[in-house]
């Protein structure tokens, strides 16, 4: 797909589309299959889905028939090593947030306003969700850093 099908297929703007595949291309979630040359000179790029974003989409998507097609086209072995791979760079995530917070914790101080939070829920399914949220400071500080200079 190019980013105009890409644009049209999802309803997103323009300049949302161009922001996406550009970090999706960064993080190796697409790649470009081919780039060919329009009647007007201009290149368009045809994107498809690495191994990785096809493992990523399987997670993401609540679709079971385009899950199942997509773990197909992985493979079992692939399938299997992608899970291992998350697991490794799950875990390391975790240290690193978990690393924010534990000397706070520890001291019992932290800056003035300062907050952080964590909310796990779980789906039907059972899948977990987190959403962690740092502030590292009160509003009133953040205004006072932004208008004072």
């Amino acid at each position: 797909m190019n980013k105009y099908q890409i644009m049209k297929g999802a309803s997103l703007a323009k300049q949302t589309t161009y922001n996406t595949v550009w970090r999706l291309e960064l993080i190796r979630w697409i790649r470009v299959a081919k780039t060919t040359q329009a009647r007007t000179g201009d290149t368009s790029k045809e994107y498809v889905l690495t191994d990785l974003g096809k493992y990523r989409a399987t997670q993401l998507l609540d679709d079971p028939i385009i899950t199942k097609n997509l773990r197909s086209q992985l493979g079992d072995k692939n399938l299997e090593e992608l899970d291992q791979r998350a697991k490794r760079a799950r875990a390391i995530q975790i240290d690193e947030l978990w690393a924010k917070i534990r000397p706070i914790l520890i001291s019992g101080r932290a800056p003035p306003g300062y907050e952080c939070g964590l909310r796990v829920k779980a789906n039907q399914q059972g899948k977990v969700q987190e959403k962690w949220y740092f502030k590292p400071f009160g509003i009133e500080e953040l205004k006072r850093r932004l208008w004072v200079r």
